[in-house]
């Protein structure tokens, strides 16, 4: 990244539109913001330049931190956060791709650890997590790690553990290895973690496929299909699947889950087909009978004017909100690109 294409105004950081590789992470101060000239992500591309090197793309401390419109890719790292660390601040509208969580304490290809840290109207495409002595591995999420903080309006996808019987430590007791110990989608640790209208999709780890919610925290309105579970269970042994949507010690709320019965009463039941749209070309609006349907819960502030979901569709209609990322209403804009 080279300064001459950075404009600076009162403390924002406004990248015309170019690929931008960084020979080491990237870290924002407090109330510095950096944000896409365009607004479309796919124009501007932050990414790690690694080569042999690990280290994360970006991260951002302080509340009035922001960043939006961009592309931020192939981090590598084995603490919190491969892509993005969030202590403070908002990120909004970007696309974080080509994460690797290595090492002991691997946690997602985003990582939220503060009361006031929002990651929003963002797409996380394509997570992977392989410990490098996967014995000693703690508990993860390897699309979105939220310690405190909250994230909405958000698809997850393609967020997957790779354990093997390669990359279990000698002497290690295999049932306590990554293989028992991770979540793929959305891992929420505690009190001050929530996922809210998130559409998790495409992701396998053990302990939860989808969204993992421990005791204190709080997923509602989310969306979780086509999710596994996958572990080794003994060495030399095959990996085992099976089907895993939503695991609970919290929270869970107006959730939907393709398995066959409800999570709890305030949940739904449906299939990848009745759910959405078109999932294989990456449509997720629910379809035109979803069960996803004004089936939500509308959250505290969501009602005002122009609060919109991942499409740039209205948020919420007659006091009613859909199920996921996405509503099904008439389009009015584009806030976000997905490729």
């Amino acid at each position: 990244m080279t300064n001459r294409l950075w404009n600076y105004f009162n403390g924002k950081i406004v990248l015309e539109e170019g690929v931008y590789p960084l020979s080491k992470e990237l870290v924002l101060p407090a109330k510095v913001s950096v944000v896409g000239q365009t607004g479309k992500p796919e124009d501007v591309v932050l990414y790690a330049d690694r080569s042999n090197k690990q280290y994360r793309t970006l991260s951002l401390s302080g509340d009035e931190s922001f960043v939006a419109n961009v592309v931020i890719s192939n981090g590598c790292s084995s603490s919190e956060g491969a892509n993005l660390a969030m202590t403070g601040g908002t990120v909004s509208n970007c696309v974080l791709k080509a994460a690797s969580l290595s090492g002991n304490n691997g946690r997602g290809s985003v990582y939220l650890n503060g009361t006031k840290a929002l990651l929003t109207h963002c797409v996380i495409d394509g997570a992977q997590a392989l410990g490098a002595d996967s014995g000693w591995m703690n508990e993860y999420g390897v699309g979105v790690f939220v310690e405190k903080g909250r994230v909405e309006n958000t698809l997850v996808k393609n967020a997957h553990t790779l354990s093997t019987t390669e990359n279990i430590s000698s002497g290690a007791d295999p049932k306590n290895t990554t293989a028992k110990k991770s979540a793929g989608g959305i891992y929420l640790a505690g009190n001050v973690a929530s996922a809210v209208n998130c559409t998790v999709v495409d992701c396998s780890a053990s302990v939860a496929g989808g969204i993992w919610v421990k005791s204190g925290a709080v997923a509602r309105n989310c969306v979780v299909a086509n999710c596994q579970t996958g572990g080794v269970w003994e060495v030399g042994g095959e990996f085992v699947f099976a089907h895993s949507a939503i695991v609970s010690e919290g929270t869970v709320d107006h959730c939907a889950t393709d398995d066959e019965a409800k999570f709890n009463d305030t949940c739904v039941i449906g299939t990848v087909a009745t759910f959405f749209m078109d999932s294989g070309a990456g449509d997720y609006t629910p379809a035109s009978e979803s069960p996803l349907i004004k089936a939500g819960v509308v959250p505290d502030g969501w009602n005002a004017d122009g609060f919109t979901d991942l499409a740039g569709r209205p948020r919420v209609t007659n006091g009613r909100i859909c199920i996921g990322a996405y509503e099904c209403a008439k389009v009015r804009g584009l806030v976000i690109i997905i490729r």
